[in-house]
């Protein structure tokens, strides 16, 4: 099969640092600072072996616009001008920015819109972690407000469950009434493990159960 290759373009008017049509997403949290963005794919053109398509960059776009900007790459396919194919169909052929959020192929832009809007806050990837783990089920947009409230509530930040043990004793003055002599004894370790009953833990970030 010899692929063509149909216009690839850039939301933010650049081509990106390669000129190969899906350059590699590599996702991680470092990832994150360059925000979050979407390779979305013709299938019709794809059918035809041809390859069209544009990244999108979400911050650009809010739930609307999204789906007519890809409506306006459609519009363009090359195999609709070559073989009068209705182009209609898409798919996302790759990402980038989404911490540890994996973007399905046939995922929602409205809700990968709402979700980028939240990644520029500091606790953006501790949000992806969550989104991840805790079964959270994105039905709309809508959905994703409800999960950063949960989120929010549920959070205690970057770090490890025995940290937490050692701030939750000191903040709470748990073992103030112990003589100094019986404190070394105290397994904290073993109180960390109680209080993971809780708590889980994921990529050193830490939250509660409910």
């Amino acid at each position: 099969m010899v692929l063509q290759f149909g216009a690839v373009r850039f939301r933010n008017g650049t081509r990106g640092q390669h000129d190969s049509m899906l350059p590699t997403s590599g996702e991680n949290k470092g990832l994150m600072n360059m925000g979050a963005r979407v390779y979305v794919a013709s299938l019709s053109d794809y059918n035809n072996a041809i390859l069209h398509g544009e990244w999108f960059d979400l911050a650009d776009f809010d739930e609307e616009t999204i789906f007519e900007a890809v409506n306006d790459m459609l519009k363009e396919s090359p195999a609709m001008a070559k073989y009068g194919d209705v182009a209609e169909e898409w798919a996302i052929h790759d990402f980038e920015g989404f911490g540890a959020y994996r973007v399905g192929e046939y995922d929602n832009l409205a809700i990968l819109t709402a979700l980028a809007g939240k990644l520029d806050d500091s606790r953006g990837y501790a949000f992806t972690l969550y989104l991840e783990n805790d079964g959270t089920v994105l039905g709309d947009a809508a959905d994703i407000d409800t999960a950063w409230d949960e989120f929010e509530d549920r959070y205690i930040g970057e770090m490890s469950m025995l940290d937490y043990a050692y701030d939750y004793i000191e903040d709470t003055g748990m073992l103030d009434a112990m003589p100094e002599t019986l404190r070394s004894y105290f397994d904290y370790e073993a109180f960390a493990r109680d209080l993971g009953m809780d708590h889980w833990e994921t990529d050193g970030h830490l939250f509660r159960s409910y």
